[in-house]
């Protein structure tokens, strides 16, 4: 099973593939590690925690943060970079439209 630190770690950096080189700002950042990190590891009613079932559930996830690279860079356009307000709006937009349970918007 991977760390913790591992899946964030792919997490953002499938974020930051969808941004296709729009860059993140420090406060884009530090959204994306306030909103996933601990979600890595949190039980989830009936499911356990992402991380157990990561084996599943990983490829899903990260077409997701792909696409909210995607939101996220379009929004702030080029050369950027993005911040927290575009980062965030794409978070809850594209977890919100994606159905998917595990989402961290559906968990709070």
């Amino acid at each position: 099973m991977p760390s913790q630190e591992t899946i964030f770690g792919e997490m953002v950096f499938a974020v930051r593939q969808g941004a296709d080189g729009i860059p993140l700002d420090a406060s884009a950042d530090a959204y994306l590690e306030g909103h996933g990190y601990a979600w890595i590891v949190t039980s989830q009613p009936g499911r356990g925690t992402p991380q157990d079932s990561w084996s599943t559930i990983g490829s899903d996830i990260l077409d997701c943060c792909r696409a909210i690279g995607v939101s996220a860079a379009s929004a702030a356009g080029s050369p950027g970079p993005i911040t927290e307000t575009e980062i965030e709006a794409a978070c809850l937009a594209v977890e919100g439209e994606a159905g998917c349970p595990w989402c961290p918007v559906l968990q709070t």
